[in-house]
């Protein structure tokens, strides 16, 4: 039986109002506080009279004004959405917060956000305790979150997540990550990255505090407010690192998990000698949830109440060893994708996802990630892991950042494209020579430029067919001249 979160927080109210439950840039509200302010923004949303499963998009601003139109919303039954200002996104929504209107795709209705009003609502008398709401329990089947799949290799897609699925995720990452009362998890991300709307709920369901501060850096942050847990992309871990300093003192009670990339060797053993050795890292989706756990040399363990084959081209089962397509099936996944029949007829089939993923099978609970069926470079026959060639090159230290494809030119050739961002001169002539160490010698066909950024998702991983768009537009160009 699910009760919703503010149900919880108004029994967290009841045993620990003074405990401090979130921290924005170095205000503190504690549960006390939370519990007085959030009624004020239910009854905001109660007066605009949605039926229950309604979607009503937020979007991000403020960090703790964010999390109470996302409880006000739960309280409610009405169906969060976050999204970030900006972009070419159209929201299909019944209703909408913001500071700017949106682009939507009908007339919907809106509430203006603003400093002026959101203190103003902080400081009015609620119309009623948190306690005295009738909160109902959920069913299994009750939807609660609209969230979008990264986009690493297409436009992102939305998704419904319900009661069941949010229950096994929350079982999930309070026994992976430890949550519990005493727990100070430091946000980095908005909302729109998952794990954040997982964490936060989590750790507030627990009694533990949510501290976001983007005046500072993540290492003066985990000192300032003593830190017990943070997630981070892989990229935001690589720049951490490049900016630790020497002297920084390493805190072995801190969790880390690593999120959107595999962690090299070399990366894991800066972190857990210098950082950390509470460093954690898994494999899973948005549409799957977390899947696996990994260790320090890439194998993958299946978490409890997992199931995972690896199958051929027609749903085969393969044996243990042998290379073939990923497909995931447990209480966490979704059905399927929102108003995308297409998309989900691709990657949903008789219960179970396929993400696209090859690997091979170890044993019963083990497997190894080859890479994505589409990151595979096929030249001359001889198929290579796109993703693998890209985490040697970056080995490297003047190799900042790279994105291996490949097409077909008018002749029929295979061209490898080699994206790269802030290599300079000797950096790019190491990129042709780790380049051709990896590929068969009799290969030729290159075609090499340097981008100003390489494009990401928010999870940080690098939006593939977006840089191979661009890198295919590139070359037909050169050929031109």
């Amino acid at each position: 039986m699910y009760f919703p979160l503010p149900c919880v927080l108004a029994q967290h109210c009841e045993d620990f109002a003074h405990r401090v439950a979130i921290i924005e840039s170095g205000r503190e509200y504690t549960y006390g506080q939370l519990a007085r302010h959030l009624p004020n923004f239910i009854e905001v949303l109660a007066k605009q009279k949605l039926s229950r499963g309604a979607i009503v998009a937020i979007e991000c601003g403020g960090f703790y004004e964010h999390i109470l139109w996302v409880l006000a919303c739960e309280a409610l039954g009405l169906v969060s959405l976050s999204y970030i200002i900006g972009g070419n996104q159209v929201l299909d929504v019944d209703f909408v917060i913001c500071t700017t209107p949106p682009k939507t795709s009908k007339a919907t209705p809106c509430f203006f956000s603003s400093i002026e009003r959101f203190n103003a609502l902080l400081k009015q008398d609620p119309v009623k305790k948190l306690a005295n709401y009738d909160f109902a329990p959920f069913s299994d089947d009750t939807p609660l979150r609209i969230v979008e799949s990264s986009g690493t290799t297409g436009s992102p897609k939305q998704m419904v997540r319900t009661v069941k699925q949010h229950v096994f995720r929350h079982r999930q990452t309070c026994e992976r990550m430890g949550y519990n009362s005493d727990t100070r998890d430091l946000i980095c991300y908005p909302f729109i990255l998952q794990i954040v709307y997982s964490n936060v709920v989590c750790c507030l369901r627990v009694g533990g505090t949510c501290v976001f501060d983007r005046t500072l850096s993540p290492f003066e942050a985990f000192e300032h407010y003593q830190i017990t847990h943070v997630s981070l992309v892989l990229e935001g871990v690589i720049r951490l690192m490049d900016e630790l300093p020497e002297t920084y003192p390493k805190n072995d009670k801190l969790v880390i998990l690593v999120i959107g990339g595999q962690v090299t060797p070399d990366l894991r053993t800066a972190v857990c000698d210098r950082l950390s050795q509470n460093l954690m890292e898994s494999y899973g989706t948005n549409e799957a949830g977390i899947v696996a756990s990994v260790d320090g040399q890439g194998i993958t363990q299946l978490l409890p109440d997992i199931e995972l084959q690896i199958v051929d081209e027609n749903d085969k089962l393969l044996p243990y060893g042998q290379v073939g397509h990923l497909r995931i099936r447990s209480d966490a996944g979704v059905s399927g994708y929102l108003n995308d029949p297409q998309a989900t007829q691709k990657s949903f089939k008789e219960g179970w996802f396929y993400p696209g993923d090859l690997g091979v099978m170890q044993d019963e609970t083990h497997f190894r990630l080859i890479g994505r069926r589409d990151n595979i470079l096929n030249i001359d026959g001889v198929k290579y892991s796109a993703e693998l060639c890209e985490s040697l090159m970056r080995k490297d230290p003047l190799i900042k950042d790279v994105c291996l494809s490949s097409m077909q030119d008018a002749l029929g050739h295979t061209v490898v494209l080699l994206a790269y961002s802030q290599a300079g001169v000797e950096g790019k002539a190491r990129l042709l020579e780790n380049l051709k160490e990896q590929l068969p010698h009799f290969w030729k066909y290159v075609f090499i430029q340097e981008i100003p950024q390489m494009v990401r998702t928010p999870s940080g991983k690098i939006q593939r067919q977006k840089v191979t768009d661009f890198m295919k537009e590139q070359f037909l160009k050169s050929a031109r001249l």
